[in-house]
């Protein structure tokens, strides 16, 4: 059984000597006229509360693993339906400009399946970003149509763009919409960038 010197002892060791007691003559001295069981007890108590202390670490770190890899994840699936949506609206493009410079109605199979697929997947990313309400959606694209330009703000997009057909030009537009969001744009407070 413990006794009230092997308590003192223990405190001494966990807390410091402030918590052991008034006697000033009490340290190393008197732990070492412990006997073997109190000895004992008092190392499997600090190896017990050790190994909590060790288990509690673990736990922590395990569940924040967890929650990195779910944010991970959700950042990769988001960046799947990016990907996607670019993609239909690539086909849309390429069906738009097929038809134009051919007259082939072939081409307008691709477009209508696109804009079909870019309204859905755009509806998507803003479920998917809804706890981020901040990132700004920018619609960078060649078409000049007004159907497009209101089914584009309808879906909530920030920004419309329509993209010149030369390459340079295509340059320096890009620029300037990142001069844009980076240094004129007014983001509110907080961070982040504001729907408009």
């Amino acid at each position: 059984m413990l006794d009230l010197r092997s308590l003192k002892v223990a405190r001494i060791l966990l807390f410091g000597t402030q918590f052991a007691s008034k006697d000033r003559n009490f340290g190393l001295g008197s732990f070492m006229k412990l006997s073997l069981e109190h000895k004992m007890w008092l190392g499997i108590g600090l190896g017990f509360a050790f190994l909590l202390l060790a288990s509690v670490a673990a736990y922590w770190n395990s569940t924040y693993s967890l929650i990195s890899f779910k944010w991970v994840e959700y950042t990769q699936r988001v960046l799947d339906d990016l990907n996607s949506t670019r993609a239909a609206i690539l086909d849309v493009e390429t069906g738009a400009r097929g038809f134009v410079i051919t007259g082939n109605g072939d081409f307008l199979q691709p477009f209508n399946r696109g804009r079909e697929r870019v309204g859905a997947l755009i509806q998507t990313l803003k479920r998917e970003t809804s706890d981020n309400p901040h990132i700004p959606v920018v619609m960078i694209t060649s078409s000049r149509e007004e159907q497009d330009l209101v089914k584009s703000y309808e879906l909530g997009v920030n920004t419309y763009v329509v993209k010149p057909v030369d390459f340079q030009k295509f340059v320096e537009s890009v620029r300037q919409l990142g001069f844009f969001w980076v240094l004129v744009n007014e983001p509110p407070p907080g961070g982040g960038s504001h729907k408009l």
